[in-house]
């Protein structure tokens, strides 16, 4: 019974971090803190989570499956952060 219940456990942890960002992003808001969006959209594989500073105190969160527009990438999730909090967040839509 306790093998049952830890593979059901296992299973839905793969699910959490192997699915889609885009689906757990609506439950950031403005105002959280950096650490606790990284918790909420779990680890970012290699090709889909890119920081970038844009000053000393403002910094965005590029997050999804990026698309080559004009021979760049193109993130549809961006989260802007100043001073660790959330301020922005962008959504493209497909």
């Amino acid at each position: 019974m306790i093998f049952i219940l830890g593979f059901i456990a296992a299973l839905l942890f793969v699910y959490w971090v192997y699915s889609e960002p885009s689906n757990r992003v609506d439950k950031v808001r403005i105002g959280m803190t950096q650490q606790d969006v990284r918790k909420l959209l779990g680890p970012p594989r290699a090709s889909e989570g890119v920081t970038i500073k844009q000053n000393y105190r403002r910094e965005a969160l590029l997050f999804g499956k990026p698309q080559s527009i004009r021979g760049r990438d193109v993130f549809p999730i961006r989260i802007v952060f100043e001073n660790d909090k959330v301020t922005e967040i962008n959504i493209k839509s497909k």
